[in-house]
């Protein structure tokens, strides 16, 4: 955890993007995606976010873990997307998980997409 800081400000911030694609009728990475659809003609804007390389990861992630048939999961399962950009590198995430009758979460499997660019990472 060399990011204290950094991964808070994401978990509150995927909570409230879920929160709001929800409250859209949205499903969770496709609304993501919208958002940076329009941020996808300028390529680089300022700070140094690419969208294409943030639709890149969150494509990706999408498509390894069949986020779209997400809907034939047994009952009590489900799958949850994050993403984020920090230190220059760009990673989504897509867990399944179930809860079962007391309550008890089990991560089943997770999915990870990453891109770190060319920079060196010590």
């Amino acid at each position: 955890m060399r990011a204290p800081s950094t991964n808070g400000i994401s978990f509150v911030m995927q909570g409230f993007i879920d929160e709001v694609a929800v409250a859209a009728g949205k499903d969770p990475i496709q609304f993501r995606l919208d958002l940076l659809a329009s941020r996808t003609a300028e390529r680089r804007v300022p700070g140094g976010f690419n969208a294409e390389r943030a639709k890149g990861v969150l494509e990706a992630v999408r498509d390894m873990s069949d986020w779209n048939n997400r809907g034939k999961l047994p009952k009590g399962t489900g799958k949850g997307v994050a993403f984020q950009f920090a230190h220059a590198g760009y990673v989504a995430y897509v867990c399944e998980v179930t809860v079962d009758s007391s309550k008890k979460i089990k991560v089943n499997k997770a999915w990870a997409a990453i891109d770190i660019g060319n920079q060196i990472v010590n």
